[in-house]
């Protein structure tokens, strides 16, 4: 009867195991153990439950014990072995396991244990001569086939491996770590098709992924692939439903990292500091933390703290050349210049090929009105990702700027629509210095085709939105016309105006009873530029211009900041949204022309209204562009412009001020006038 009670206990010990049960299993244990103090079974099964339970030490004791007392007991040298193995005391797991081996030389267990404490111990053939030794007893064991796939790959048996891995995955369809270790498995396989391999492994993590919902690294990799294809929604979903777990740990971290990185492409900015500060909860000097959070607080408008945040994260890892280019941005927001060059210096001195450490500087050099030397480093951006040009390769056919002597040049638009209408100005200064000996052609925006379409200079104005098959013996983008052309400080071309509004365009405003000046208005940009925290004014703030009420307003505004105005509209009769009756530049441009003056935040508007020739006050945040250089207040760029600039970092209510006292200023004069 005892030897029945005790193989009752032992069936009870394993159903109880299974099901993690394991205060209870101890409790059989000690019982049997209570009976039989040197019981090796019920040490052997202790040793077990420790293990479980993350007491690896003392498992190892139990299994020790367990030895003493069977020193031939197949089962408790497997045991060992294995801990042995988990502790990497590698030697003695291989003694144990060759001897359970020795005694039993078709214990499967023991043999695949074996072969991955030569696996790990970097003893690769080992390995596979135990896989093969257990597979030859049973084929049925997917998780061999599996180990054994992985050996494989680190001899670089990539045909072999995949071949091991579809055996465990057609024994076990639903095997996410087989599934997952052939794609790892096929993208180092250099000898496949790339299209062909790309597409495979990607099946492989997608079948994977869905099995193991739980596995996180797994989740982790299946986000970045698929960021990696621009499957940012998707990434982004995955992320979540990993990070929807209501007991988040460090384990999470790299994946909140991850997720606040494209919620920063997407400019939820809000939510993307919350995950990068999360991520930092758990784990404080997580270098990818520090680096989106100090991303996201310069785009928010805290730059100081992204500096701090910078910095820490360089004590941890300085030579990390991203991290000095962040540093050299945040210094630049704050007119630090000469600290923003020591940074940018740093990000070439450790790898002279980065062309941001070239490109950054150009924007120190510009600001700082070196603008010989800065268009030649703005010339690097070629370079930069994200630089995407309008021709198939930018670098093809690009033009020296030498005569061009009967030659057909491309000039083609890149960046915002303010840079095209602030150096369109070029195709005439082109034309005067070339000649009727040359074709030019400009390659626009569909937005500002039918405004540029009259400027002086190409002999053809084309859309891009269109489809044109265009001959030509060289290209340029537009922004590199002013390196081209020698541009100095005192040789700006300052022509005005160089954008003339079509006839039809030219529609009377209303007028507003009682009002004496019109004035055009913008007071956002566009909500996804890197710097719209900065450059963007509150309509709370901006609309107390709108008390001035001898003036009428005229909204400007394009897309969804348009909206912002309608609080205003019911309750100012001199505030009129003009946004129906613009369908692209031209239209604001017939408008503007109708205008006494425009005011507008540093965007589109304010450069066309400039490119036009008609009074514009520009209001300008603290760390401007390069283009608007430091401290003045006139632009050499646009003779009829007056910057307004922010003297304290974020605060717009005294720029505002002032500016509206500008205004009741204006008015005196015209009424002294007349």
């Amino acid at each position: 009867m005892g030897s029945d009670k005790r193989s009752e206990d032992f069936q009870k010990l394993e159903q109880l195991i299974n099901m993690n049960q394991l205060a209870d299993a101890e409790a059989i244990v000690k019982s049997l153990l209570s009976e039989n103090a040197s019981d090796a079974l019920a040490l052997n099964y202790y040793a077990i439950i420790a293990f479980k339970a993350g007491q690896l030490p003392e498992a190892i004791q139990f299994a020790e014990q367990a030895v003493s007392s069977q020193p031939d007991n197949v089962r408790v040298l497997n045991t060992i072995g294995y801990l042995k193995r988990v502790d990497g005391q590698f030697e003695q797991a291989i003694t144990y396991l060759k001897r359970a081996i020795s005694l039993d030389d078709k214990n499967v267990e023991a043999l695949n244990n074996l072969g991955i404490v030569h696996f790990e111990n970097g003893s690769f053939d080992e390995a596979i001569t135990s896989y093969h030794h257990g597979l030859s007893i049973d084929n049925k064991r997917a998780d061999i086939f599996n180990n054994l796939g992985n050996a494989l790959v680190r001899g670089e048996s990539f045909d072999a491996a995949i071949e091991a891995f579809d055996a465990a995955i057609k024994l076990a369809p639903e095997y996410a770590q087989a599934w997952s270790n052939k794609g790892e498995t096929i993208l180092r396989h250099k000898g496949l098709d790339e299209e062909d391999r790309q597409q495979q492994y990607r099946e492989c993590i997608e079948k994977a992924a869905g099995l193991a919902p739980d596995w996180l690294n797994l989740q982790y990799k299946y986000a970045n692939l698929l960021s990696g294809e621009k499957e940012n929604e998707k990434a982004e979903e995955v992320l979540r439903k990993s990070l929807s777990s209501i007991n988040l740990s460090i384990q999470h971290v790299p994946m909140m990292v991850q997720l606040a990185r494209l919620l920063d492409g997407k400019v939820e900015l809000d939510e993307a500091l919350l995950w990068a500060r999360q991520a930092l909860v758990f784990e404080p000097d997580n270098i990818g933390a520090l680096q989106v959070m100090a991303h996201i607080s310069l785009r928010i408008g805290h730059p100081v703290e992204a500096i701090e945040l910078y910095k820490k994260a360089i004590t941890l890892k300085p030579d990390l050349a991203d991290l000095h280019y962040g540093l050299g941005n945040s210094y630049m927001r704050l007119e630090r210049i000469q600290d923003a060059l020591d940074c940018y210096l740093k990000v070439h001195n450790m790898d002279k090929n980065n062309p941001r450490g070239i490109f950054a500087p150009a924007a120190c050099l510009l600001l700082n009105g070196e603008y010989e030397k800065g268009w030649a480093a703005y010339e690097s951006r070629y370079r930069v990702d994200g630089f995407k040009p309008n021709v198939p390769n930018v670098m093809d056919r690009l033009w020296d700027g030498s005569p061009l002597n009967n030659r057909h040049l491309v000039v083609h638009v890149e960046q915002g629509f303010g840079d095209t209408f602030q150096f369109c100005r070029y195709l005439e200064v082109l034309r005067e210095r070339e000649g009727d000996n040359c074709r030019i052609t400009l390659l626009c925006e569909p937005e500002t085709i039918r405004l540029l379409k009259n400027i002086t200079g190409p002999d053809e104005v084309l859309s891009l939105g269109e489809r044109h098959q265009i001959r030509y013996d060289v290209q340029i983008p537009l922004l590199s016309l002013p390196h081209r052309m020698g541009t100095s400080l005192q040789t700006v071309p300052a022509k005005i105006p160089y954008v003339i509004t079509p006839e039809e365009c030219k529609n009377a405003l209303n007028n507003i009873e009682g009002t004496e000046l019109k004035v055009g208005i913008v007071w956002a940009g566009r909500p996804t530029h890197s710097d719209d925290r900065y450059r963007s004014i509150d309509i709370n703030i901006f609309s107390k211009l709108f008390d001035v009420k001898e003036v009428a307003f005229y909204a400007l505004q394009w897309g969804e900041r348009a909206e912002d105005l309608k609080p205003w509209l019911d309750t100012h009769a001199n505030v009129v949204d003009e946004r129906e009756g613009l369908r692209d530049f031209a239209d604001t441009a017939g408008l503007i022309e109708q205008l006494d003056l425009v005011i507008a935040v540093d965007t589109s508007v304010a450069h066309l209204a400039g490119a036009l020739g008609k009074p514009v006050w520009t209001l300008i945040p603290y760390g401007a562009e390069w283009r608007w250089l430091l401290e003045h207040e006139r632009t050499p760029w646009y003779p009829t412009m007056r910057l307004y600039r922010q003297k304290v970092l974020g605060h717009w209510g005294p720029v505002l001020d002032r500016l509206k006292q500008h205004l009741y200023d204006v008015l005196e004069e015209k009424k002294a006038s007349n």
